[in-house]
């Protein structure tokens, strides 16, 4: 799933319908992408551009069709199953190849895959951040990896970032801080990555979480596979002030304090503020 930055509009792929369903904000269905002229199979991962054009991971159907903000369609071939897809600010479009084990990075305008970008053994979703590093989710049945890895821009040489906890995970969104934002699927968990690089669990009990997407005001929207739901959870955080001491760490989104100082500190009074639709309040 995803959001379309011009309007807020939300986009949800339908495997098993062959269409995109496009809602607004207030989660009213607004149209219905199916039929001939889009030929979807399957549809997969899918993005939106800053111009709003919308690309679709047309998973059977081996291709990414691409749909202008004017709505003509383009097709880009060379893929067996596209499950995730992003684009960087200067256009191009990346696609997790999960079936070739690879990522491949298309040019704007590109109409066929050409070479891998980068080898990595199952992939399922990509995302960029706003410095163009590129974040990876290895989906582990095919292998059992379970892991986050990031390429720092212009690299194909990845650190990782998540190794442990994980089982199955699939979508990624990163918000304009920096947290990274992923479905934890077979986990039942929507699950931070804070910029200290702290995994905590924002969302648990659902089943099969797959899709996950953030509109401009940072809500935060994910999707029940086996339910055929569509959540979404309003933009909240919290703040501390003062800073805390070396070696503690505050999570802006959960409001829980981690970690043990690692220097003295004396007696300090620290105020939280807790933020939500509705205001903030200490």
């Amino acid at each position: 799933m995803a959001v379309n930055p011009v309007n807020g509009n939300i986009y949800v792929t339908s495997t098993t319908n062959n269409a995109v369903y496009i809602y607004n904000a207030a989660g009213t269905l607004q149209t219905t992408l199916t039929g001939a002229t889009y030929n979807f199979n399957s549809p997969d991962g899918i993005t939106i551009d800053n111009s709003g054009n919308v690309y679709v991971g047309n998973g059977a159907g081996g291709t990414v069709k691409r749909i202008s903000s004017t709505g003509t369609v383009t097709t880009i071939t060379g893929f067996t199953r596209a499950t995730g897809l992003a684009t960087d600010a200067a256009g191009n479009l990346y696609v997790a190849y999960f079936s070739a084990s690879a990522i491949y990075k298309i040019a704007p305008g590109g109409t066929t895959a050409g070479a891998a970008y980068i080898s990595v053994s199952g992939p399922w979703d990509v995302a960029i951040n706003s410095t163009g590093d590129l974040y990876v989710t290895v989906d582990g049945p095919s292998n059992n990896i379970n892991q986050i890895y990031k390429y720092p821009s212009g690299s194909t040489t990845p650190t990782t970032v998540v190794s442990t906890g994980l089982n199955s995970p699939r979508n990624i969104s990163i918000d304009s801080k920096g947290n990274i934002f992923f479905a934890d699927c077979n986990n039942g968990a929507i699950k931070l990555l804070n910029t200290s690089g702290t995994v905590s669990t924002i969302v648990s009990g659902l089943n099969t979480p797959v899709g996950i997407t953030q509109d401009a005001s940072g809500n935060l929207f994910y999707t029940s596979f086996n339910n055929n739901l569509v959540y979404k959870s309003t933009a909240s955080g919290y703040s501390i002030s003062p800073t805390l001491p070396a070696g503690l760490s505050f999570n802006n989104y959960t409001g829980v304090i981690s970690g043990t100082p690692t220097v003295t500190s004396p007696a300090t009074n620290y105020t939280v503020t807790a933020t939500n639709g509705g205001g903030s309040s200490t």
